[in-house]
């Protein structure tokens, strides 16, 4: 093929199109549409309520996030997907990983995940973990979509640990 026939406007927007970056939505962790997964023991759905009950070693899934717990209820209307799932545990705990491969980790006595907006809200000695960071709340709310962290609750105080960003690396020691 000659190098003549591909034309400098085809290059140009063809170089444009690769250096675009990619929606918010694509970029998006664990994305709504993605599939749940549930694990656990023991399993109870009232079909005409669109309600189920897990116990025992529950696990959920969907992409990167990763909730485990004691006991969880689903809110699943026949006509619709998963709207609420309510995690209780000793404690209930969650792994994520955002759009730029950082690991935040959580637990709580009580977590509630809402998968089509995204958000996971910690009640009862809320913890949250985020590159370096710590805190603590009586309640916590994450936004996965915007990787937005809100602690506190009227008349209760917050605890939170920040540690300086170093730009270093750790060296290997040499032999």
């Amino acid at each position: 093929m000659r190098n003549d026939l591909i034309s400098p406007r085809l290059l140009l927007t063809t170089a444009l199109f690769c250096l675009a970056p990619l929606p918010a939505a694509a970029q998006t962790p664990a994305a709504p549409e993605a599939p749940v997964h549930i694990s656990a023991d023991h399993f109870r759905f009232n079909q005409q309520k669109g309600t189920g009950n897990y116990s025992g070693n529950v696990v959920v899934t969907q992409d990167k996030l990763m909730i485990k717990g004691d006991k969880l209820d689903i809110l699943a209307p026949n006509s619709g997907p998963i709207q609420k799932l309510t995690m209780i545990g000793t404690p209930a705990t969650f792994e994520d990983t955002t759009a730029e491969g950082k690991r935040i980790t959580g637990q709580a006595k009580n977590m509630v995940y809402n998968p089509a907006e995204q958000s996971i809200v910690l009640t009862g000695d809320a913890q949250l973990q985020q590159r370096g960071n710590a805190f603590r709340a009586s309640r916590i709310v994450y936004d996965i979509r915007r990787d937005l962290v809100d602690a506190g609750a009227p008349g209760q105080r917050i605890e939170a640990t920040y540690t300086p960003a170093t730009g270093k690396t750790a060296e290997t020691p040499k032999q």
